[in-house]
């Protein structure tokens, strides 16, 4: 189960919201960081699914083998003779995670409102506003403001701490 949310968070939240990226949009740069990024990922998820799906993972990994430097040109003949990969602590930056896991909250309960209210994604909305005395959320929701804007179809995002402006009920 851990592995197919893993999946689940790779292609519904990363490979879609970097797609533009990936093909070049913000210059090559970032569109080889970006696929450099997604090849690491998968290399190394595939790693972690041999032992579960022994035959997937080794064609997977065959098709990956061209594209990998091994230390002194060396590269496994299988993904099978390889190390199980290990965590690499220095990737894990919380700070990223946090404002990403908040950008998710928005977006799923801004997703499931227009469910509520019948209005598709197509539809584009006027203004979404996040209401929150944590500057910490908005700060973050502030820095992944372009994804929202253009994960929710919304032409303007607003910011608030001012629960007074705006007719908030909790429940």
């Amino acid at each position: 189960p851990p592995l197919l949310k893993f999946i689940d968070a790779l292609t519904n939240w990363y490979i879609r919201l970097n797609r533009r990226r990936a093909k070049g949009e913000h210059g090559r740069a970032e569109a080889e960081d970006s696929l450099r990024v997604l090849f690491a990922v998968i290399y190394q998820f595939n790693g972690l699914m041999a032992p579960f799906t022994p035959f997937f993972a080794e064609t997977v990994y065959q098709r990956l083998r061209p594209y990998i430097v091994g230390n002194e040109g060396v590269v496994a003949q299988s993904v099978h003779f390889q190390d199980y990969p290990r965590p690499c602590a220095e990737y894990a930056d919380e700070g990223i995670q946090r404002a990403f896991a908040r950008l998710q909250v928005v977006v799923e309960r801004v997703r499931m409102m227009r469910d509520q209210r019948n209005l598709p994604l197509k539809t584009p909305l006027r203004t979404v506003t996040v209401v929150s005395t944590d500057p910490s959320l908005l700060e973050d929701l502030q820095s992944l403001r372009s994804y929202i804007v253009d994960e929710l179809n919304v032409r303007d995002l607003v910011l608030s701490c001012d629960e007074a402006a705006y007719p908030v009920t909790l429940r």
